[in-house]
């Protein structure tokens, strides 16, 4: 799974708990795109979530 590198100063990995929590934020990122895509509001999202993504 691809970590951008803003999310690997964020969330440095210094042990297995930090190191699941990234994954976990990665799939929930994911997971909220796809459903802001089907329900058509993507757009107006990602103008507010985007600078959290890069």
């Amino acid at each position: 799974m691809h970590l951008s590198p803003l999310i690997s100063i964020l969330f440095p990995i210094r042990h297995r708990q930090t190191f699941t929590s990234v994954y976990i934020y990665e799939a929930i990122r994911m997971l909220m795109r796809i459903f802001f895509k089907a329900r058509l509001c993507y757009s107006g999202i990602d103008e507010i979530f985007l600078p959290f993504y890069r």
